[in-house]
């Protein structure tokens, strides 16, 4: 169902996008949000994803209140999150999307430090989406002190190949936070189904085809909500999610061609770096075994078999008694490198990703303490001071997931 003109938005360079699902609770300031934002330029479609409540007559009254600069867009039925941004981009005319999300806050700058640099951004730009920087408050809307962000470590000059081999381990690029090109991101669609991935899957996609840019500006805070759909999902739905996740890009074509280019030294960081972040995710297990081979075949055959340590991981999927490995065994010998996989990630020998039901307790307990403890500190001394933290100390205090630099230090780039 659509409510008002939303053909209307070929007027502004920037559309608004607030998806809502009975959202009483948090409508009315998100509305209010976009109300009191000092860059008034740009024009909102509200997407309703079908809320039994009384979000969309709120939403329907908002709409009323400025018809041409507002409209709406109501789903016939629950499609997801990610169903319902997608299934609505062509209601949409303006150039660049900025994605609202209902419980989160949003400062007043927040459309004005994207509108700057979409302008500072030239003719020629390559730029296909862009995000600010996320603080955090509480289910209560507290202010918190803003945890340790994956994009705050991340290497900017990282190729795509790096970026999605990292956001396999957590999600980077700030999706609450960010702005999309219009054109690019309907190119960037991942299957709707399964919430566990898809905002990964679309990051992934929009680096595999244009930069992404990073406004190194807070203007908006996450909500840390047990109810929302990313922290809903069970444990087997969210493993089976990203299992589909991680095939979808291993067995996309720019993905492999990517890691044929490669010279070998390369590949052989991208292989240990790979595996690992695969096994820290969904555990060394028959599947993340299974997917890793089947990419791992078909890149080695295009690299004409130069890798041993590729070679051998294949082989390990098959019995010493099978004629397979005993072609493996002398495919081996006309390798550039005769090493055998060592185990780069031998450490990780459970059937699923490592649980320590006290060390989770514990870092959970800390979490909470950090957040409440630093919540009036200002962002930019957090930041500074997580940065300038020693990597070692960082990765024992937050884990494996976040050495985002591979087994040498080695960032592979474009």
């Amino acid at each position: 169902m659509i409510y008002g003109s939303p053909e209307l938005s070929e007027n502004f360079q920037i559309c608004a996008l607030l998806r809502t699902f009975n959202g009483e609770r948090y409508v009315v300031d998100s509305l209010e949000a976009l109300v009191t934002q000092e860059d008034q330029d740009f024009f909102t479609l509200v997407v309703d994803n079908c809320s039994n409540d009384e979000t969309w007559n709120l939403v329907r009254e908002w709409v009323d209140a400025e018809p041409l600069r507002r409209a709406a867009s109501r789903n016939s039925f629950n499609v997801g999150g990610q169903g319902s941004i997608f299934s609505n981009l062509d209601l949409i005319k303006s150039e660049w999307v900025v994605d609202f999300h209902q419980d989160d806050r949003y400062e007043s700058k927040h459309i004005l430090e994207i509108h700057k640099a979409i302008a500072s951004l030239s003719d020629d730009s390559e730029v296909v989406a862009m995000s600010t920087e996320m603080g955090s408050i509480s289910d209560s809307g507290k202010r918190l002190g803003s945890p340790p962000r994956a994009s705050w470590f991340f290497p900017k000059e990282a190729s795509r190949l790096w970026f999605a081999v990292s956001t396999f381990r957590m999600q980077i690029f700030p999706i609450p936070a960010a702005a999309y090109r219009l054109e690019s991101l309907i190119r960037a669609e991942p299957p709707w189904l399964n919430s566990t991935f898809g905002d990964s899957a679309s990051s992934i996609f929009l680096r595999s085809i244009g930069q992404l840019h990073w406004i190194p500006k807070q203007t908006m805070r996450f909500r840390e909500n047990s109810e929302s759909e990313s922290h809903a999902i069970q444990e087997p739905d969210r493993l089976k999610g990203l299992e589909l996740g991680f095939d979808r890009i291993l067995s996309s074509s720019w993905f492999v061609q990517d890691a044929v280019n490669l010279p070998h030294e390369d590949f052989h960081v991208l292989f240990e770096y790979l595996v690992e972040s695969v096994r820290l995710r969904i555990g060394k297990t028959e599947t993340s075994n299974h997917l890793l081979a089947s990419f791992f075949d078909q890149v080695s055959l295009l690299r004409g078999y130069d890798c041993g340590l590729c070679i051998d991981f294949i082989g390990s999927r098959y019995a010493p008694t099978d004629l397979t490995a005993r072609i493996i065994e002398t495919v081996l010998l006309g390798s550039e490198c005769h090493s055998r996989y060592d185990g780069a990630t031998r450490k990780l020998d459970s059937s699923g990703p490592k649980k320590d039901s006290n060390v989770k307790l514990s870092r959970a307990e800390a979490s909470k303490m950090y957040s409440h403890l630093s919540g009036n500190l200002p962002h930019g001394f957090l930041k500074m001071s997580w940065k300038s933290m020693p990597a070692e100390i960082r990765h024992k205090a937050l884990g494996s997931l976040w050495n985002f630099y591979g087994s040498r230090d080695k960032i592979l780039t474009d």
